[in-house]
């Protein structure tokens, strides 16, 4: 027979082999009882590590144990929101899709500041073509997904960032402009002989949405 000392070292080990076992049990089938199993198994573990002697392996079992208390924080959340759909699938779907119009609305709002701070901010870069350029990348800051053209007249003098969508069909201040390859959102600055357009992918249709993303 082990001594007592040595017994209560193995603990932690164990408790540690169970959660993990636990956890990969949720991941393949998600229910409480694997669940409550992890949790329970990683506080034990835990508490056990008390009686293992310091040193490399000791460490690794904190990491062991770390992670585990985030997969088990992770995989409540996860369960609490599969067992409220299951409870109420309308009303949680109805939810979530107003959060996410929410979400949409709050992005599409952001982008547009952003969109009309470049569009002003245009209106005087410099004359030089390659500084012109510059400047317009240091103001969209994103030069795939954004574009900035500035127009005397009707001459396009500068441009940066890429475009996906036809410019003669950005005339509107702001608007949603709709392609073959997705929607672009646009603002337009429209002053003297200056004429500023700065615009933004929205959303990639496929198969676009593999070379790139709104």
């Amino acid at each position: 027979m082990l001594p007592a000392a040595g017994a209560r070292a193995l603990l932690a080990p164990a408790a540690i082999a169970v959660a993990v076992l636990a956890a990969s049990g949720w991941l393949a089938e998600p229910r409480v009882g694997y669940l409550v199993a992890c949790v329970l198994a990683t506080a034990g573990g835990a508490f056990a590590l008390r009686w293992y002697a310091r040193g490399p392996a000791r460490g690794s079992l904190v990491i062991a144990v770390a992670a585990l208390v985030i997969v088990a924080g992770v995989s409540g959340r996860a369960q609490w929101r599969f067992a409220r759909f299951t409870r109420a699938p309308a009303e949680v779907g109805s939810r979530e899709a107003a959060d996410q119009r929410a979400r949409l609305a709050r992005a599409v709002d952001a982008e547009l500041r952003t969109l009309r701070h470049v569009a002003q901010q245009a209106r005087y870069i410099p004359a030089e073509a390659p500084a012109a350029k510059a400047a317009l990348e240091h103001y969209m800051k994103d030069t795939e997904h954004r574009a900035a053209l500035v127009y005397h007249g009707d001459s396009l003098v500068a441009w940066a960032g890429t475009l996906h969508a036809d410019p003669r069909a950005l005339v509107a201040a702001s608007g949603v402009a709709q392609t073959p390859f997705g929607l672009t959102l646009y603002v337009v600055e429209d002053s003297a002989a200056v004429r500023v357009v700065a615009a933004s992918l929205l959303h990639a249709y496929p198969p676009a949405d593999h070379l790139t993303r709104g």
